[in-house]
């Protein structure tokens, strides 16, 4: 059961995991929304580390981001 806890990123950094749906739509975010949507779960300035040096709650966290931008 702990496996369904793990947050699924897309590989690369912070910043494109939560730009991807909006990408998808055509839409680019402004850095300032992936600023601010990042100050919000806790992970300001952390936009450009990749997904893969991330802890476990971090990676949750940043999917949280993601699902709200959506």
């Amino acid at each position: 059961m702990a496996d369904a806890l793990e947050a699924y990123l897309f590989p690369g950094t912070v910043a494109e995991n939560i730009c991807f749906g909006p990408r998808q739509r055509a839409e680019e975010l402004p850095v300032e929304t992936i600023e601010r949507l990042l100050e919000g779960v806790g992970l300001a300035a952390r936009a450009g580390r990749g997904v893969s040096n991330l802890s476990g709650g971090e990676a949750q966290r940043v999917s949280l981001a993601r699902t709200l931008v959506n």
